[in-house]
């Protein structure tokens, strides 16, 4: 079976029904991404289901207001693993408790370098903000296999709610960035 059969088939045990479904791969997301019309018959009670089912995969709706609330089902639902993830290893590492945590109003860059010198980096040295509202990582410390002072620092992010700062954190790829915002 190919990973779009097997993703449809998965929908499909969901209670979707498959007129509604369409996978397509997407190379610049390195990703599938599956789109559900409303033939689909996709529901907020069928949101666990789905968010399951399509683990690694983009979901999209062509009803944006049903689109909207799965995205933010789907927000609480990785937040919610990232956090049990991010204290586990914490903890498993003894580093949970100091760990530094970006409290609202706080000056996000001034927390950065509290969670650099946390991990065991100079201030600057991991973490950039491409924008005054975009966090990200520096290339020169995403090697393979990963420093353990970079997991130190993925956690400490993961532990902590930006979004209630106003925050976004992501990777920018290929150098987006390299001459600025466009």
């Amino acid at each position: 079976m190919t990973a779009e059969a097997t993703l449809v088939a998965k929908l499909i045990a969901c209670g979707l029904d498959p007129s509604g479904i369409s996978v397509r791969y997407q190379e610049h997301l390195q990703s599938d991404v599956i789109t559900l019309s409303p033939a689909a018959g996709a529901s907020e009670t069928k949101f666990e289901c789905i968010y399951k089912a399509a683990r690694g995969s983009f979901v999209e709706f062509d009803d944006k207001v049903l689109g909207s609330e799965y995205s933010a089902f789907e927000e609480r639902e990785a937040g919610e693993w990232m956090r049990g993830e991010a204290t586990a290893w914490l903890k498993a590492h003894n580093q949970f408790e100091g760990a530094p945590t970006l409290l609202p109003k706080q000056n996000p860059e001034v927390w950065a370098r509290a969670v650099e010198h946390f991990c065991g980096f100079q201030p600057g040295e991991a973490i950039e903000f491409v924008e005054p509202t975009l966090m990200t990582l520096r290339h020169s410390i995403m090697t393979f296999p990963s420093d353990p002072r970079a997991d130190c620092l993925m956690y400490v992010i993961w532990l902590s709610d930006l979004k209630a700062s106003g925050i976004e954190f992501g990777f920018v790829g290929n150098k987006a960035y390299s001459d600025g915002p466009k």
